[in-house]
């Protein structure tokens, strides 16, 4: 392939940034800082998540179904503190 090939391949696979060397190294810090702003997400983040069923203390990790208390694997709480506070319901 040639020198153009390859980043036009490299973002068509879904890269964010293909750089060629020689990398400059201010550039190359300066892009990774605009990438961290852009993906801090904005405004806060939640504290707790509550609904008609289900209560998330996001700083605790305590879960409660119910009002009754849910013990839960680390794993298994963040799969449900992700699809709670990323699912809409309509």
């Amino acid at each position: 392939m040639g020198n153009t090939e390859n980043p036009i391949r490299g973002l068509d696979l879904g890269a964010d940034e293909y750089r060629i060397k020689p990398i400059v190294k201010r550039e190359f810090l300066a892009r990774v800082g605009s990438m961290v702003r852009r993906a801090k997400p904005p405004g806060e983040v939640p504290i707790e998540y509550r609904d008609s069923v289900i209560s998330l203390d996001l700083l605790t990790h305590d879960a409660s179904c119910r009002g009754e208390t849910v013990h839960m694997r680390p794993t298994e709480y963040r799969l449900l503190a992700y699809l709670a506070l990323n699912t809409t319901v309509s």
